[in-house]
């Protein structure tokens, strides 16, 4: 259950650090050897406004724990991945995560940036 106590604390400190929690709140992070990226909006998944700044301590935290997780993950031979979207639904008090492994983005061919741009015109990493 490892795995449960680190989406929880993701969770809490996104709900702690958005600005608006009255609508979806994503978190989408990108883990590379042992560096992560992390860009983090409020709003529904297409919208490109709601973007926010985490606390340098938040920060910090979720990016140990999506180290955590991506150590947990490969020990339990659970897949590979180098994306995590993590999406926070309070009206609903979901917390749902999805898994994309990008080989451009291993590769160098495209950005984080130009891989947020993408998911934020599609609909979720795997639609359902």
């Amino acid at each position: 259950m490892k795995d449960q106590e680190i989406y929880s604390e993701i969770a809490k400190l996104l709900y702690c650090e958005a600005p608006d929690v009255s609508s979806e709140i994503h978190a989408l992070a990108l883990h590379v050897e042992n560096s992560s990226f992390i860009s983090a909006w409020t709003g529904e998944l297409k919208s490109f406004d709601g973007s926010f700044s985490l606390s340098v301590e938040a920060l910090r935290k979720i990016t140990s724990s999506v180290n955590e997780l991506k150590e947990y993950y490969l020990e339990e031979n659970m897949g590979g991945w180098n994306i995590a979207h993590f999406i926070a639904l309070p009206s609903s008090k979901r917390f749902e995560l999805e898994f994309d492994y990008c080989e451009e983005l291993e590769k160098d061919e495209i950005s984080f940036s130009e891989y947020a741009g993408r998911l934020k015109k599609s609909s979720r990493i795997h639609p359902k």
